[in-house]
This record gives C-alpha cells, structure tokens and sequence, in this order.
C-alpha cells in the first residue's frame, strides 16, 4: 500500500469521497500503483449464467460481520487474517498496507479499501458488469453474500415459525445494523436519517422476503432505501420482469448488426404496447424495483435469460430433465432434437473427418510403412533433416532402405502441399515455406526441462507472451498446436542468430540445430505426419462445419467454439429452424463439441481409465463379450441383412472410415499409455471381436439401405435419416446406393449409421463428459451402456413422443427380446468358461434378465443387494462412480498374505492381470473348478 501522505490536497478529497475519475494521474498511479501492477485480463465477452451471476452477488455482497471487519480496518486500525503455512496468520495494518495507509484518515482508509474491492471483484469476475447483480440468480447471491452471518442463522431459521410482529422486530434490528456498519465500512460515517429508513424498511419488508427469499444486502438493500414499500417494490420487480421479456423477444428479432445501436429507448413503443406503460411511469417503476432491464447483446444472449428464466419456473421440465440429459444423454441426440439440420451438420462433418482421415492416412501408409524399418538412431537423424527442411538428406537416407523412397516422399510432399492449400482455403493462418514437414512436441514441458539454461526462460516468455496475447489465461490453456508454433517460431530465430546457410520463415515450423539429445522430445516422424494428418483435417473440417461467416479466430490459428457457436446458432435463429427456447442449449452442445471436448484429460485421469480398462476389457471374456454386439444389427437392420454382413463380403472395412485403431470415443484419449492398451486388446482377442461387431453393424446397415433405396417408402425413410446429412447431395447419394459405388458420400453415411449405434465420436458422449475432461473417467467402462440408453430414447421413445405408438411398442418389443437374448447366451457361454457350468437352455431366460438390468444401466446385483434392501447410496455408487473397486483386490491380497492364507486360485489381483491373468487363473490354476464345487455346495 502506498504512502497517501504523498497524495495533493485535491487528490486527498476526491479519494476519500470516492471520486476517482477527478483525482489527477499521478495521484491515481500512486494510490493504486499495486492495483495497476495486477495483470490485465483480456477483454472477453459478458457472461450472463445463473451460476455466476449467483456467485458475483454473494462475492460482491458482505455480511454484517465482514461489515464489522472492515469497520475495525477503518477505524481501529485492524490488519488481515491469512491463510499461511502455518494456518491462520495475523499481519498488521502496517504489514498489510504500509505505514501510509496507518496514518491516514478514516475516510481515506474506507476510500481505498472500497476501491480495492472493486478492482478484486473485477478481476474475479472479469465478464460481469461492476454494475448491476444481474436478475434472479445475482439477487439469491446477495442474499446468500447478506445471510451468511451467525447474527442470521438464528432469524433466518426460525422465520417460518416467527410471527409477523417477531418477523418485524428482527428486520428492524438487522436493518439498522447492517446499514449503521455498510455506511462505516464504505465512508467512514453514519447518516442518521438514512440508519432510520433502513430500519423502517427493513421491519416492513423481512415478513415478504423472509418467505420471498429475499434480503437487505449491498445489492438489494440499497434498492429498498428510501424508495417505496415493500408492496410497492414486489410490483414493480413484477413489472420489471415483463418488460425485461418484452426487451428480449424485441432483440431476438433485431438484426445483429444494428447491436451496437440498440438501447432500451427504441424499445418503447413496444412497452407502451404490451404494457401501457408511459416512458415516465416506466421510469417510475425502474427507480422502486430492485433491478433494471437491459437490452442484450445479442440473440443468443437474449435466448440464454429466457431459457433462464423459463428452467426456473418449471423446474422439473426444464431442470431436472435437462441435467439427466447433459449426464447421460448423447449430444447428437439432443442437437437433433433441437434443431435437425444442425444435428445432421454435425453427423457430416464427424463422417467427413473420418473418411477424409482415413483416405490422407492410406496415402501415408507407404512412408509410415518405410520409416518403420529404420534403426531409432536413424529416425532422430532423418527427423533432424525433416525439421531443417533438408528433403534431399531425408531421401537419400531412405534410398538405402527401399529404392521406391523418392517416389514414396514425393506422395508425402504432395499430401502435405494440399492440406497446406485446404488449410488456406479453410482461413488457416499458415507459413509458405516449400520443405515442410511436421515436428510434433511429445511434451512441451520435458522438452523445455531438456532444453539448456539459457534457452529456457525465453521459450518460456515467448510462451506467456502469445498466451497473453491471444487471451489464454496461462500456457497450459493454449492448444498444443500452437505452443509448437511458438517454440518452432524460437528455434527458427535461433537458427537465423546462428548464421543459417537459407532463409527460414518463423511464420512456418522449418528450422536447424536441433541437437541429437533434445530431438528425442520430438514424436517420431511417422507418429508426428499420423497426428498433423487427423489435427489438420479436424481443424479444417470445423471451419466448414461453421462456415467462414460464424467462424470466430481465437489464437494463431484456432477458432473461439463460443462466439463460433453462438454466430452459428443465431444463423438458424434467423431462418427460423429453430426455437428460441432451445437456443442457448443448441449453443452450449456445440460449444463443448468443438471447445473442451477437443481437450485431452490430466494424466492422473488418463492412467486410471487405462489400468480401469486394461484390468477389465483387456482379456479373451471380455472380447467374447463384445459378440452381443452382433444383437443390436439383428435389432436395427433385421437378421437376413446381419447374416449377410457376417458371411458375405465386406463392401466396408474399418479403416475406410477411421475406426481401425477405434474402440470407443471414451478409450480413445488414453495419453501415452494408449499403445499399451492397444497391444492388449490385440492380444486378447477384443479388438478382432469389436472389429466384428463393428463391421457387421455397418455392412448389415448397407444391405438395408441399397434395397430401401429401390421403393419409394424406403427412399421416404432414408430422406428423414440423411436428408439433414447430405442436403442438396441426398439424391446423389441414392444414386450411388442404387449403382453400389462406395464413394466418400456412402462412407460418411456408414459411418454417421454406425455411430448411431456405437459411441465411436465425441459426438456421441454426454455433454458433461465433454465438458469436464478430468471427470471423463467417472464414465470409465459407461459409454456403451449411455449409448444403449440413447437407442432406447431415440428408436423407442421418440416414437411414441412423436405420435407413433404402434411402432414405438414394436420396436420396444424387439430390443427387450433381441438385445439380452444376444447377452445372456453369451454370459451362459462365459459361465462355461470360468465357472464350468453346463450350457443349458433352460438357464436362459435367467441369463435373460440378468442382460436386461445390464442394458438398462445397472446390474442384477445392485437391485437384489442394494435397491431391494433400501440402500440408495451404493446403488447410485455402482451406477455412476468409476469401479475404483477393483483396486480393492490389492489391500485384500495383501491381507490375506498377512494371514498366510493368500494363494493364486483366491488372489483379486492376478484375476485382474491383463490379457490372459483370469482365464489362467480359472484353467491352469483351478479357480474353475473351485467356483463350480461352491456353486454345487450353495445350491
């Protein structure tokens, strides 16, 4: 804090009056010189949500003991309490602020301490407005910022049960102390009259807002002072409230171009209309309510308060509803529902990245395929001559390992020279230098541990300097494209320092004098081209989703997924494909589908789904279980069709549509572990078996829809299946199914088939699971499950919503019959395995319902052992927590070792050893024969 004493007689007065804007520059730069050495938050976008709206009321409201706090600051000369390393810490006033804020006056101190709560709470909450608390939800947080004092919790308890007298009294009291201690913390003095108005007030108003939820905070009481009654205020929130709906239905038909003119004024008309309300009583009215209506800045903005306010009056539809959806439902599901046509923009584009994905990759295989056969110390050497640019070195070199070398580079060139040009075509910011090859960071943090002492801290500040710049709130929240474009930008300056024999672009990611020892922080050449071919044709395909005029640059060469989704969402708001209501819905799915969605998890997150799964699905049962998959085509597409896909040609393959290295979109962020997991599903049969299913779904699929495409009723369904997809390209694509050409059109469409039943896309998780990549492995093993419940809703439920409940029970009939058919004979299959139990028919139909509380999310055991004995909480448990229990088995293992009583037919954790730990548990060490022996005893 520095020395007020320093400060002009003039700059004196304006700052203990709080007349900032009237104190001279140097007398503002020395009183608030700590404030401005704090870091200026980028300029962002208002943000309107409940949650932080609730949040910047309770932060911006005090209690009457902070109140009490920051009176003794004023006047007694209190210092801070902080947290420390030993706890709670004391420091004095002249610790906390210096000895110029000790000796200054009273009112100087409540000036300055006032104004450093302002610049706090704007540095807090950078995309509020210092204003207002903003509607509903910024009044709950003043109230909860007014209450949260043990001088309330008494009262605030017992309203219910107080009578209206009491109720007075009570409000009276706490009115004048809160009013008596706001006045001394703020100026250091006390108005009489206005401690006697609040009181007033106060006794009027706490019967209402006892039962109203409301309070007599900064933000709420200073409303109420002196304006009119409580009755009086409660009508004129009401008619705030009407009018600020009036103002947003106005916005949304506005034009977005003319925001920047738009104010309450030209709205007038409107209110008296709908109102009859005068321009000054409506003034009146705005001067006794307790917030003011505001013109939004844009349609979505304006949806979004609607949508608001509408969850808010019905709770149920609007609320609890919704969050099961964002938890459990699918997002392509819900977009479709919400607007069709963005629905089926999303299904081309994840079917376009795949297919184009996979074509670019076929045409690199002959590179990775030769790369392969090099010795490491060779591949850091061809990468060196990669990075430098040096193609001719790179050639040479892979002349010796197969002749056909300059033709197979040149393939590469060309593939790279044409994603260079569809990136320009895209908007992509991109260098223009001719020898271009990927350098792909394994980790920027090793390499910048790798790199020497003297490079490190300007990497670093090049880092911050583009993360400020481009407004990310620190280097760990830059996309990692771009963190290699800055340090590749580092290393091309340095090369140019070192006297480089050619010119080299930083624009690009060319340079030299990348040492042997910190090329190792490189990925591999071919592992490096493999992730720029799926970055870059994702990064494109996303500008197309949205197209060039809703594309929002953020960064070097990203885009904002906010603002982009809110412009894209607005364009259909426009044409009216779709609802006000579900605007702001329809904005935050595709916001998280091309925002955190595209953000990998923590690595903490990443190894426990990968020991999760490689414990759990990484072994020859779980892969026979996978065979159940082969149910769910015989459901959608008949059985003739399945047993054609499983016996006949394959027209589709995996690796047409990318899906070859594909589980599902849950286990396809595994970070660096993900070879491993790879090599055991390979291993243990899981991917051979997915693969099957996989294929299957897709070929039986294609069978259907070549001889739905040759009748006009089959034609009717494809049209409302893929008219949204292909648009004006529908027709083409009959043509093609009709001709059997497997063009890229009819592997989008097997593809976009394919993920309606299996979660094969981030489209087709939840959008919590998008939203929160560190809590993605609370839906370890859970993904198939939700898109089981997601066919459910889709095929089942929606029939019957849409008016269609002969076919709705229909298909009910025949998923409740086909899919736990298909699992419980493979689970009989499995008990034969493991347990030696004789396949029987008649242990069907057990197996039958067993499958079924499988399908619907649960299993047998949580509804006998939990739900039948009233125990809801380890229910829910099994349901929705990660099976973190099975890292149980190891204290039990090491238990039973303490009792001496540990062997391998009873050991947790060898069952758990991936690939083959359980299978060699029950044969070769007689695990088989134990269980069937307890079985025969039990029964």
């Amino acid at each position: 804090m520095p020395d007020l004493s320093l400060l002009s007689p003039e700059d004196l007065n304006a700052l203990a009056s709080q007349d900032f804007e009237s104190m001279s520059a140097e007398g503002r730069q020395l009183a608030f010189q700590d404030i401005q050495a704090l870091p200026i938050e980028p300029e962002v976008t208002p943000e309107t949500g409940a949650l932080k709206r609730f949040q910047y009321g309770f932060a911006k409201t005090k209690s009457d003991a902070g109140l009490l706090y920051r009176t003794l600051q004023v006047k007694a000369g209190l210092g801070e309490f902080q947290f420390g390393r030993n706890g709670i810490e004391y420091k004095t006033a002249e610790e906390s602020f210096g000895s110029g804020f000790a000796n200054a006056s009273d009112e100087m101190k409540a000036a300055v301490l006032e104004e450093l709560d302002r610049k706090e709470l704007a540095q807090n909450f950078p995309n509020m407005n210092p204003d207002e608390i903003g509607g509903v939800a910024g009044f709950l947080g003043s109230l909860g910022g007014a209450l949260i004092s043990p001088t309330t919790l008494i009262p605030v308890g017992a309203g219910a049960k107080a009578g209206v007298k009491s109720l007075a009294l009570i409000g009276g009291a706490f009115g004048f102390e809160y009013n008596v201690l706001d006045q001394l913390a703020s100026t250091a003095k006390v108005d009489p009259k206005q401690a006697a108005v609040a009181t007033g007030v106060s006794a009027i108003a706490t019967p209402l807002t006892i039962k109203g939820l409301s309070a007599l905070g900064t933000g709420v009481s200073n409303a109420l002072l002196g304006k009119a009654s409580p009755k009086k205020i409660t009508e004129a929130d009401k008619i705030m409230y009407e009018v600020q709906d009036i103002i947003n239905e106005a916005r949304i038909d506005l034009p977005d171009v003319r925001v920047g003119a738009q104010n309450i004024d030209e709205v007038m008309p409107l209110i008296n209309k709908k109102t009859g309300l005068t321009k000054d009583q409506l003034t009146e009215y705005m001067v006794q309510a307790t917030f003011k209506p505001k013109m939004p800045g844009s349609k979505v903005q304006a949806l979004s308060a609607m949508a608001d306010q509408q969850s808010a009056l019905n709770p149920v539809t609007g609320g609890l509803l919704q969050g099961l959806r964002d938890f459990a439902g699918v997002i392509s599901t819900d977009l479709s529902r919400i607007s069709p046509r963005l629905g089926g923009l999303l299904e081309r584009h994840d079917g376009t990245v795949a297919n184009n994905i996979a074509k670019k990759l076929k045409e690199a295989s002959p590179f990775f395929n030769l790369v392969n056969k090099l010795p490491d110390k060779m591949v850091n050497q061809l990468n060196r001559h990669l990075a430098a640019g040096e193609f001719d070195a790179a050639k040479s070199m892979l002349s010796k390992y197969d002749p056909n070398a300059d033709k197979i580079f040149g393939s590469v060139e060309g593939m790279l020279t044409t994603l260079r040009d569809e990136m320009l075509e895209a908007g992509i910011k991109v260098g223009n230098l001719k020898n271009y090859f990927p350098l792909k960071v394994i980790d920027y943090k090793d390499l910048l541990k790798a790199t020497n002492r003297e490079d490190k801290p300007k990497i670093t500040r090049m880092l911050e300097a583009h993360a400020k710049k481009h407004g990310y709130k620190s280097t760990d929240d830059m996309p990692i494209d771009e963190v290699e474009d800055v340090i590749a930008k580092f290393n091309g300056l340095r090369s140019q320092k070192a006297g480089a024999t050619r010119s080299i672009s930083t624009k690009g990611r060319q340079y030299q004098n990348i040492d042997e020892t910190l090329i190792q922080q490189y990925k591999k050449p071919q592992a490096a081209l493999h992730d720029y071919i799926e970055e870059t044709v994702a990064a494109i395909e996303k500008r197309k989703f949205f197209g060039k005029l809703n594309t929002v640059n953020k960064g070097s060469r990203n885009i904002s997924a906010e603002d982009s989704a809110s412009k894209i969402v607005a364009q259909e708001l426009q044409a009216k494909r779709i609802a006000p209501e579900d605007v702001a819905k329809a904005a935050e799915i595709i916001e998280a589908r091309f925002g955190m969605a595209e953000k990998s998890a923590g690595k903490a997150s990443n190894i426990s789904k990968n020991l999760i799964y490689q414990m759990t699905i990484a072994n020859p049962l779980s892969a026979i279980t996978q065979i159940a998959d082969v149910g769910m085509s015989v459901f959608a597409f008949g059985l003739m069709p399945t047993i054609k896909a499983l016996v006949g040609k394959k027209n589709f393959k995996l690796e047409q549509l990318n899906l070859d290295q594909v589980v599902s979109a849950e286990m396809g962020t595994v970070g660096a572990m993900a070879r491993t997991l790879d090599t055991a599903f390979k291993v243990s049969g899981f991917k051979f078996v997915d693969r099957l299913g996989k294929e299957t779904i897709v070929n039986a699929a294609y069978h259907k829809f070549r001889k739905l495409a040759n009748n006009k009723n089959g034609v009717n369904y494809l049209r409302k299946r893929f008219g949204n997809v292909f648009g004006d390209e529908f027709d083409s694509v009959l043509t093609d199914l009709r001709a059997g050409n497997i063009t890229d059109n009819l592997n989008i469409m097997m593809f976009s088939e394919l993920a309606n039943f299996q979660p094969i896309s981030l489209s087709q998780m939840p959008l919590k699971y998008l939203q929160h990549p560190n809590g993605r492995v609370f839906y370890a093993l859970k993904s198939f499950t939700v898109k089981q419940l997601d066919v459910m809703r889709r095929e089942i439920l929606h029939e019957f919503s849409n008016g269609n409940p002969a076919l709705g029970a229909k298909k009910l009939i025949a998923f409740a019959t086909i899919i736990p058919l298909a699992g419980g004979s493979v689970q009989e299959v499995k008990d034969w395995l493991t347990r030696g139990d004789e396949i029987a028919l008649e242990d069907i139909p057990d197996q039958f319902i067993t499958s079924l509380f499988k399908v619907m999310g649960t299993s047998r055991y949580v509804v006998e052992n939990h739900l039948a004995e009233g125990r809801i909480t380890p229910a829910l448990g099994e349901v929705f927590m990660p099976p973190i229990s099975l890292f149980d088995g190891l204290t039990e293992d090491v238990y039973a070792m303490s009792q001496g009583e540990l062997d391998a037919q009873g050991s947790k954790m060898l069952s758990r050893v991936p690939v083959f730990g359980r299978i060699m548990q029950d044969w070769l060490l007689g695990a088989r024969e134990e269980k069937r022996m307890k079985d025969i005893l039990t029964d």
